[in-house]
């Protein structure tokens, strides 16, 4: 999409734009997954350590996936 903008300006404000989307969604999910461990943390630790393996190990299957398509 940037290379169809009328001017860079509005490339870099785009690009700008996207980076810090990106950024805020992944501190979102970062947010969202360390309360779900917390949470299971004070029922169990066990169980909090594999779901923090499984959120781990998904979120670079998902990382691959997107980087291979």
């Amino acid at each position: 999409p940037v290379v169809g903008f009328e001017s860079p300006l509005r490339g870099v404000v785009f690009l700008l734009l996207f980076a810090v989307g990106t950024i805020a969604a992944m501190a979102v999910y970062g947010l969202i997954a360390g309360v779900i461990v917390r949470r299971t943390a004070d029922s169990s630790v066990n169980w909090a350590q594999w779901l923090a393996r499984v959120t781990g190990a998904a979120t670079v299957v998902i990382g691959l996936v997107w980087l291979l398509r």
